[in-house]
């Protein structure tokens, strides 16, 4: 129970931990959420691609918190698209 405990704090205390650094990102960045997400809000993740040079924000429409789980087909083409756009991007530099 100590050692859930103290994952708890670190994970609860954690979200400001590195916000100063998204600045620094080098390389394209999604942040994605479900519209749902109580946890991981999209206003948290609009906030954080607005922090990175190359930041993306993705909602996807009616998922939660889980929605890798819940819908791991959907979360899978939107990474691969955001991934290949970035590779072809980079191609073309």
């Amino acid at each position: 129970a100590e050692g859930y405990a103290r994952t708890y704090r670190l994970f609860a205390s954690a979200d400001t931990a590195h916000v100063d650094r998204l600045a620094e990102l080098a390389t394209p960045a999604l942040f994605i959420t479900g519209s749902e997400d109580r946890n991981s809000t999209p206003a948290m993740s609009a906030a954080m691609a607005r922090l990175a040079p190359s930041g993306q924000c993705l909602v996807l429409s009616g998922e939660k918190h889980m929605m890798t789980i819940a819908s791991p087909k959907k979360v899978t083409q939107h990474i691969t698209a955001f991934l290949d756009r970035a590779a072809d991007v980079a191609a073309s530099a």
